[in-house]
């Protein structure tokens, strides 16, 4: 007799990662089964311990993630990847599947994913966290200062947060958390007694100061609404554009090093203990719709003292930026 799962499951993609993608991650097909998901999340429920509120946010979360990160280009990474489909669909399993073993429904109606079609898209980049295209969505102003000018601002992480009041920006920038189911942690002395644990174990990464200038990795019109705006800058060549912000601010703040790259998405309760988790470059991964892309100054030794902001001024980006609107 076959196993069925005792929740209800999406409808999943028909394309798998290639054998060799699968493989090389110790999986095969069987892997992106919704009978196997429960079979090993029966074998560590690493949300038991969460507050129902928590839970449930989690769940609406992952429910919006699914509408937003689901296309073809997804459908082949292996799971174990944020940027791929199947990772997302078997995180909403797993919620899904702890709110039924507390006998609870799901908090919204359940997803029902559509790739969404790239054919009337401006651009879009080589595939998925690719950096090749990037995409700056802001108010016809700010549009128009960037090609013009070169105008742009680096928000100090600290006070990003209190600056930035609407949902899709809402995070704590100087500190990422992340918890180790606590069941499944063993905590000893020194001597090797072992600790009990109660509740999960949290983990906290902290780090130097730093400015952020962010951007998205792909075009999506929802974006617009999220963002609140009606412009959308893409950054044609990436490269130059990096290079300008560089040299316009050693001048302003010596000493401290420039850096950008796609941001990693991470699930504060399912990362485990050996994954670096960066305090700038890592987010929770109910963020991951928006596809960030950041540009930062780090201090990481002597250096003036961080302010607010600071404003960077590179000259006409015309020739590397194309302009879209609404």
């Amino acid at each position: 007799m076959s196993y069925r799962p005792s929740i209800k499951q999406l409808e999943l993609p028909s394309v798998f990662p290639t054998l060799n993608a699968m493989e090389s991650y110790g999986q095969s097909s069987a892997s992106y089964e919704p009978e196997f998901w429960e079979f090993e999340y029966r074998a560590r429920r690493y949300l038991s311990n969460l507050q129902m509120p928590e839970l449930q946010r989690r769940y609406a979360d992952i429910a919006r993630n699914l509408m937003y990160l689901v296309s073809p280009d997804r459908h082949v990474i292996p799971l174990n990847s944020f940027l791929s489909s199947w990772y997302w669909y078997r995180k909403e399993f797993h919620t899904r599947l702890e709110l039924f073993l507390r006998h609870q429904e799901a908090p919204v109606s359940l997803p029902n994913p559509v790739a969404m079609s790239f054919t009337d898209v401006p651009r879009r980049p080589a595939h998925p966290n690719a950096g090749d295209l990037l995409y700056r969505y802001a108010k016809e102003r700010r549009v128009n200062e960037l090609v013009k000018l070169g105008t742009i601002r680096m928000w100090h992480a600290e006070f990003y947060e209190k600056l930035e009041k609407d949902p899709a920006r809402q995070d704590i920038e100087m500190l990422k958390t992340q918890f180790l189911h606590g069941p499944s942690t063993v905590i000893t002395t020194a001597d090797g007694q072992r600790i009990p644990v109660k509740g999960d174990v949290r983990i906290e990464h902290h780090g130097p100061d730093y400015y952020v200038m962010c951007m998205s990795c792909d075009w999506d019109p929802r974006l617009f609404a999220d963002f609140q705006c009606d412009h959308c800058a893409v950054i044609a060549n990436v490269d130059a554009f990096a290079r300008a912000i560089e040299e316009a601010a050693s001048a302003i703040v010596p000493g401290w090093r420039f850096h950008h790259n796609p941001v990693e998405y991470y699930d504060p309760y399912d990362s485990g203990k050996s994954t670096y988790i960066s305090h700038a470059t890592a987010k929770d991964f109910r963020f991951a719709y928006q596809r960030e892309y950041r540009f930062l100054l780090m201090r990481l030794g002597e250096g003036p003292e961080p302010c607010r902001h600071i404003d960077l001024t590179l000259g006409p980006m015309g020739s590397h930026i194309e302009v879209f609107s609404l």
